[in-house]
This record gives structure tokens, sequence and C-alpha cells, in this order.
């Protein structure tokens, strides 16, 4: 079942940034129809943390979402942590996309790769991630051992960060799709990142073999 949002806010704006977020009907609505989900697409709704906050709250007993989509909905620091703590209960959730947002400090993302089993794809595109957020995702990388699919693509990432995520994309033996088009900051290091994500796929070979 899937469900395409387009709330209204309480406010009355219902365009991006410009919002205060979701308003209260719109909150009940959610979950009055969220247990049956499997698809839920928010992108381009400017919730905020707000927002970002009541989903996370969702997350944690829900039982029959998959894929989530929060592209682009203005949230931030403190937003993308009530998702990554949700994500570190939730045992569902298998495609997440925090693409476009206001956060930096995507530390929390490290810590949820370490607990988080049940994440195939994360999309971190187009946003400025912090060396020290870039080093937890590092850590995260090299003890998760479920994650599929990585989107780095149009992200700020400079090259502390980036030797960072290359240094966990060696040890991680499961990742198999990193994506890193346009990684903005050092593009010389680019080819650090593929060259870690090469070695670990073929350890991955040579131990599958």
């Amino acid at each position: 079942f899937f469900f395409f949002f387009f709330f209204q806010a309480e406010d009355g704006i219902r365009d991006f940034c410009l919002s205060r977020g979701l308003g209260d009907v719109y909150k009940r609505q959610l979950l009055a129809i969220g247990k049956s989900l499997t698809k839920l697409d928010i992108e381009f709704n400017g919730m905020g943390n707000e927002g970002a906050k009541y989903i996370s709250e969702g997350l944690k007993t829900n039982t029959s979402l998959v894929q989530l989509n929060l592209r682009t909905n203005c949230i931030g620091d403190a937003g993308i942590r009530f998702i990554c703590t949700a994500l570190g209960v939730n045992k569902t959730v298998s495609h997440l996309s925090l693409a476009h947002n206001e956060a930096k400090k995507f530390k929390c993302v490290g810590e949820m790769l370490k607990v988080n089993k049940g994440l195939w794809h994360l999309n971190l595109e187009d946003n400025k991630v912090e060396d020290k957020a870039a080093k937890a995702i590092g850590e995260g990388l090299k003890v998760n051992k479920t994650l599929l699919g990585l989107d780095l693509g149009y992200t700020y990432i400079m090259s502390e960060g980036i030797k960072a995520i290359s240094e966990g994309l060696e040890v991680n033996i499961a990742l198999r799709k990193l994506y890193l088009w346009w990684v903005v900051g050092n593009f010389a290091q680019k080819n650090v990142l593929n060259e870690a994500f090469a070695i670990s796929l073929t350890e991955c070979g040579s131990e599958e073999e």
C-alpha cells in the first residue's frame, strides 16, 4: 500500500520551508492510516524538525513501513536525530531518503548504522556532511552488515570526511552499490572512495568463494 502525502500546514502555507510543519489534524490522519502503509513519500513538505519528531514516534512502533522518503523537508540536525533514534528500534524500514535537507551533523547516522539491522538503502544525497559526522558514518560502516546501497551524490564532504568514510568502506562487507556523482568539496578525493569500495567488493568476493 503506497501513499503520497502533501500536507496543508497549520499556517495554511503548502510550500517547503515557509511552513511551520505538519498540523495536528494531518498528524492524526497519518497515525490513523499509518499501520497499513508500506511506502510513504513525504518529500517537499517542509515538515522541519517538528514533523520529523512526529514521524520518528510512529517509526518506533510501526511494523509495516518499508520505504520512507523524507527528501527536501527542511529537516535540521535535531530532526535527523529523531529519525535515527527511531531507526535504532524500527526493524522494517529498508529504504530511507534524507536527501536535500538542512542538517550538517549527521553523526547520529553513523550511530544508527551500528545498531540498525533492517536498512538496505540510505540516501544522503545533496547534503553537507561535516568531518565529525563523516567519521561517525565511517565507523558505522565498519560495523554494519546489512546496508546494501549508499547514495552520497552531490554531497559536500571535505578531505578528512572522505578519508574516514573510505576507511569504513574498506572494512565493510555488505555494501554493493555506492553512488558518488558530483561529490563536492574535494573532487580529487572521489577516487579514494571508489578505490576503498573496490577493495571492499574484492574482499567480499573472496569470502564468498
